[in-house]
């Protein structure tokens, strides 16, 4: 009608009665402590999780090194049974030699 087209309008400033700005800011404090309580909680769940990992990683490792331990003991105790075996058959004096040093042993 006139030839004016309006193509934008923007406000730089506005200014608030106190009591509306009071009710703002508290609103964006309880807004930024319920994000920071989400994150809180968030980062706590992971760190759960991450240490229920790790446990259980620690407790395949320690299991196979139980394993691996014993299968060690094992074959060095079969290999020292296999060596008196083949001692005392040999010689049947020295069986009754190491049973007195055994009891020698014990009676000390």
């Amino acid at each position: 009608m006139w030839g004016i087209e309006i193509a934008d309008i923007s406000m730089t400033h506005l200014d608030f009665p106190t009591e509306l700005n009071d009710a703002i800011y508290k609103q964006m404090g309880a807004e930024r402590t319920e994000a920071a309580h989400q994150l809180r909680s968030a980062g706590m769940v992971e760190a759960a999780e991450k240490r229920s990992y790790a446990d259980r990683q620690r407790e395949m490792i320690l299991a196979q090194g139980y394993k691996r331990a014993q299968m060690v003991k094992g074959n060095g105790d079969a290999q020292a049974i296999a060596i008196y075996a083949s001692a005392f058959g040999r010689d049947p004096q020295f069986y009754l030699l190491m049973l007195i040093g055994r009891l020698f042993v014990n009676v000390r």
